[in-house]
């Protein structure tokens, strides 16, 4: 027995994983777009979409059995099987039991290359924000409770000012000062190192200092980083 499969199936297909099927896709263009299609006459137009729906309904080619198309609604007499098969040969093949596909697989294949593509997608979008990430920190080892964009932001700008008044802090081979300072701005709340590094800028200065009247008052450690004005409290 023969049967015939709908080319490119799954373009009909809802895209629904785990139900029922109750309806299936046309498209506008089968009526405005594709002439193949317009020339068709009513009967084999009609027949067309049977078959979509037929084949999506028993996931399997539709057998070309005349008993059980006429079952279906198809009128043998008033134009022969044979014929719509040829005047549909750009939209469907006809195939034997032996080699005949299985609509199911044919859709669920279709499904898990657009799975596959999507999580390759999510994928490299991931890669990119971990790039992003690690371009901002530079070779800077942030600390993970640092690790914001406001942080990040604020730490290159103290770079950069570092680097205006001729005292860098972003020579790889010389990372020691630069640790020293995240180390030490990691004991304070992402407020608290913000501000210091912005009071620094504001103020001049070369090392991260505690402003007497605001930045650090409520730190964990108030002896590792004492006030400006103390001689010794420059953080290189």
């Amino acid at each position: 027995m023969q049967y015939l499969t709908v080319k490119n199936l799954e373009l009909y297909h809802p895209g629904y994983k785990d139900r029922v099927l109750h309806w299936c896709k046309t498209h506008f263009k089968m009526l405005n777009a594709d002439p193949e299609f317009e020339e068709l006459c009513e009967i084999d137009k009609w027949r067309f979409m049977a078959f979509v729906m037929l084949e999506l309904q028993i996931k399997k080619p539709v057998p070309l059995n005349p008993e059980y198309l006429k079952r279906k609604g198809f009128d043998l007499q008033k134009r022969p099987i044979s014929l719509t098969i040829q005047m549909l040969h750009n939209f469907v093949n006809t195939v034997t039991q032996e080699s005949k596909l299985c609509t199911k697989s044919r859709v669920e294949e279709s499904r898990v290359e657009e799975s596959r593509v999507e999580e390759s997608r999510v994928e490299e979008s991931r890669v990119e924000i971990e790039e992003n990430r690690e371009e901002k920190k530079g070779f800077f080892n942030i600390p993970d409770c640092l690790n914001t964009q406001e942080f990040i932001k604020t730490w290159n700008e103290w770079v950069k000012y570092r680097s205006e008044i001729k005292k860098p802090i972003n020579d790889p081979k010389k990372p020691t000062s630069a640790e020293k300072q995240l180390l030490m701005l990691a004991k304070l709340s992402m407020s608290e190192a913000i501000s210091m590094i912005e009071n620094s800028m504001t103020n001049g200065w070369v090392g991260l200092f505690r402003d007497k009247n605001g930045t650090g008052k409520n730190r964990r450690n108030t002896k590792e980083i004492p006030y400006a004005e103390d001689s010794e409290s420059i953080i290189i």
